[in-house]
């Protein structure tokens, strides 16, 4: 019989995806995978204009304009006028989010500062400052690290979100940030990059700082020491100043002073870090978002643009191998948009052969486009690696993958079992391909289903004499072959079959 009644979970038309989470109540010999994403075999928006330097790549934003009925992509270019360091930013707009027309300039935006993020806030006009912009500045004297925030009517020129650009600043991130405006919760949400501190001292005391600016680093090659000031951002606001000794040379696990980990149980690395606000003038820090293990694919962090889709918040986190200098773009997930698992260790877009137009980088930013069944989403590319340093014959473009509907997380292998559920007009629908076995059980554990599954079906429904609403049931997924991408039940089917 089912027990526990009041764990009872009514599933509607909102798509339950295969992320791991409360909803399952056990899990056998499960695989999942998150990187069936088809690339495309040419960068979709590439340089066309002087302006744009070595071309354009992420970093910035898409989103949908409901003001002007379009989609809207801001985007960034280096190399400008010769000076590799330098930046210029673009927009493009588009009817359909597959064809994009550039606005012939570049958009107005506060000077000596690094690629950030534009998001624009729904249900707002064309009068209304409805277009906001977080991007990072090089600290100063006065100041470290610190983030400018602007407004815009029209996405082209920006203004200090207060009285000037002296006072519109949020002190916290390093260098790349992504927004999102999060309808549930009627806030913005900001995710950047933040360097974490952590491991042992020399004391043998714990260390797990995340710093929102780093004043000095340098390394006492007579002493075997590290020097480290800075000032912590989690989980207290501090300046600190930490000298640690390593003794036993032989612990050192470094080529130069800048190579991470710092020794055998100290590690300097990016992670990700989140801030919310209703104003986008003041922000509640909220500390870590995601944070890599030693030896894993995503031990360095680079940033991470994140999406609400369906019940889950969904991440795209920039993972860049410190080894190598290669970024990839991999796949996280959240219920509450503070805090944040990766799926797995596999990239979600892998790198393309070396020397192509996306050999050395992928850099996913949202927003996800939805075009009848297929999901589209953009990402920042380049021939070159991330710790090389930039020279005239490197290039950057825009690239983007697409995938069926609900495709982020597929369940390809294993089985799943749900807890007590309320399927809400007694109608079960599933998004999959391949073979796949469906159990379902009533209250009082009897079996009124049990049978196997072959196709692929966007929306399939499955219904029984004995199924209804108001009752809850318990469903067993067992996948023998292909993938199943979500479930969900309703009146009406949501989807093309």
């Amino acid at each position: 019989m089912i027990e526990e009644l009041k764990n009872i979970v009514t599933i509607d038309e909102t798509r339950r995806l295969m992320f791991p989470g409360s909803i399952f109540e056990e899990e056998i010999n499960v695989t999942r995978d998150v990187g069936l994403w088809n690339k495309m075999s040419h960068p979709t928006i590439v340089k066309t204009m002087d302006w744009e330097g070595l071309g354009p790549y992420g970093f910035m934003g898409l989103h949908r304009d409901d003001a002007d009925d379009n989609w809207k992509m801001w985007y960034t270019c280096t190399g400008i006028d010769g000076k590799l360091g330098t930046y210029n930013y673009g927009m493009a707009h588009s009817e359909d989010g597959l064809n994009w027309t550039k606005h012939t300039e570049p958009i107005n935006l506060y000077k000596d500062i690094q690629p950030g993020s534009v998001v624009v806030k729904p249900g707002l006009g064309k009068d209304d400052y409805r277009i906001f912009l977080m991007q990072y500045t090089r600290k100063t004297d006065k100041l470290p690290g610190r983030a400018v925030l602007a407004k815009s009517k029209d996405g082209i020129n920006f203004e200090p979100v207060t009285d000037s650009w002296d006072t519109s600043w949020f002190k916290g991130p390093s260098d790349v940030i992504d927004l999102m405006w999060d309808p549930e919760h009627e806030c913005f949400r900001a995710y950047f990059k933040q360097w974490r501190l952590c491991g042992k001292s020399d004391k043998g005391e714990e260390i797990n700082y995340l710093f929102s600016s780093i004043d000095k680093f340098e390394f006492d090659e007579e002493n075997k020491a590290y020097d480290i000031h800075g000032h912590i951002a989690w989980p207290t606001k501090d300046h600190v100043e930490l000298r640690m000794v390593y003794n036993d040379a032989s612990k050192m696990e470094f080529e130069n002073p800048n190579k991470y980990p710092l020794g055998e149980e100290l590690f300097l690395h990016r992670v990700v870090a989140s801030a919310s606000s209703r104003d986008f003038i003041s922000w509640d820090y909220h500390g870590p978002a995601l944070m890599s293990a030693k030896g894993k694919i995503a031990e360095q962090l680079y940033g991470m643009s994140v999406i609400k889709y369906q019940t889950k918040y969904i991440g795209f986190p920039l993972l860049y191998n410190g080894l190598s200098g290669l970024m990839e773009t991999g796949l996280a997930y959240s219920e509450n948009g503070t805090e944040f698992s990766l799926v797995n260790q596999s990239p979600l877009i892998s790198i393309g052969e070396e020397g192509t137009w996306d050999g050395g980088m992928v850099a996913g930013f949202g927003n996800v486009l939805q075009v009848d069944d297929r999901l589209s989403l953009y990402f920042g590319a380049a021939n070159r690696k991330h710790d090389e340093p930039i020279k005239e014959s490197d290039s950057f473009s825009i690239g983007r993958v697409w995938n069926r509907q609900d495709g982020f997380c597929a369940l390809t292998g294993g089985t799943i079992i749900t807890k007590p559920l309320y399927l809400k007009n007694g109608k079960l629908h599933i998004n999959a391909e391949g073979i796949i076995n469906i159990k379902i059980d009533n209250p009082e554990g009897h079996t009124l289903t049990d049978f196997e599954w072959g196709g692929n079906r966007m929306d399939l429904a499955i219904s029984h004499p004995q199924m209804r609403s108001g009752v809850p049931y318990k469903i067993e997924f067992t996948v023998k072959e292909g993938a199943l991408y979500s479930f969900w039940s309703g009146f009406t089917c949501i989807s093309k079959e």
